[in-house]
């Protein structure tokens, strides 16, 4: 009897390198969200109304507190988005490269692991931040729409997705990586910028006019090109050499 070739399952080894991304950024990641949450606490010690009812910031320990509390919130969500990146260069295409892709698991497998990885991490650094902004006293009555976090983790996963790809394409080039990947970025936030200008009207439409939305649902379809665009270079032209 002829055989026939069995189906494989890749959910299993996306799952294995889910879990093994989640274990080597909770490291980096935890410990930031924690300290986030912990300075804003120390801060509405400082502050019990919050820092709206700060008349000199700078001639205070607390206005220290507060400019400290602001660097790292915005730190938390730049040192996020570099960890990821930093896990992608290492395991696709750095040091952990050659034993990564010896494994029984395929380039979309690991590509998959690592993006699902940058997906769950995303509501828990939203909701550390905010959590951090309420103790603080400095929420406002817009931070508590949906559509604006929505936008937010867009931008976040778009952010990195498009790292993903220019790191991709600056890997191709043997000589002058760094020219390389800087035109790769000029070349391709151009060709978005056009692209969503022309589209971001009907997508308004279509989401009933609702900016932040639209904008959103624009930034997940550029998300889904980048990576896409970066499974076929990985597939089909990476060269560790």
């Amino acid at each position: 009897m002829e055989k026939t070739k069995s189906v494989r399952n890749p959910f299993p080894w996306i799952l294995k390198v889910f879990k093994y991304e989640m274990k080597n950024t909770a490291r980096i990641l935890l410990p930031i969200y924690v300290t986030t949450v912990f300075v804003a606490l120390i801060c509405r010690m400082f502050f019990l109304d919050g820092f709206e009812g700060l008349d000199s910031a700078f001639d205070s320990i607390s206005g220290i507190f507060m400019i400290l509390y602001s660097v790292i919130l915005v730190t938390s969500g730049v040192v996020s988005a570099a960890v990821f990146i930093r896990r992608f260069k290492t395991g696709l295409l750095g040091d952990e490269a050659y034993l990564n892709l010896m494994l029984p698991v395929t380039v979309g497998e690991h590509l998959w692991g690592r993006i699902l990885s940058v997906v769950a991490w995303i509501p828990v650094c939203l909701v550390c931040g905010f959590l951090s902004m309420i103790i603080a006293g400095i929420a406002k009555k817009y931070d508590y729409e949906f559509e604006n976090w929505l936008l937010l983790a867009s931008i976040f996963i778009t952010v990195v997705l498009f790292a993903y790809l220019v790191n991709a394409v600056g890997h191709l080039a043997k000589k002058h990586r760094k020219i390389a990947m800087v035109v790769t970025v000029v070349m391709i936030l151009s060709a978005t910028f056009r692209i969503s200008a022309d589209v971001f009207d009907s997508v308004v439409k279509i989401v009933k006019y609702h900016d932040a939305r639209a904008m959103s649902l624009i930034l997940l379809a550029f998300s889904a090109i980048y990576g896409v665009a970066t499974y076929f270079i990985l597939k089909h032209r990476l060269n560790l050499e």
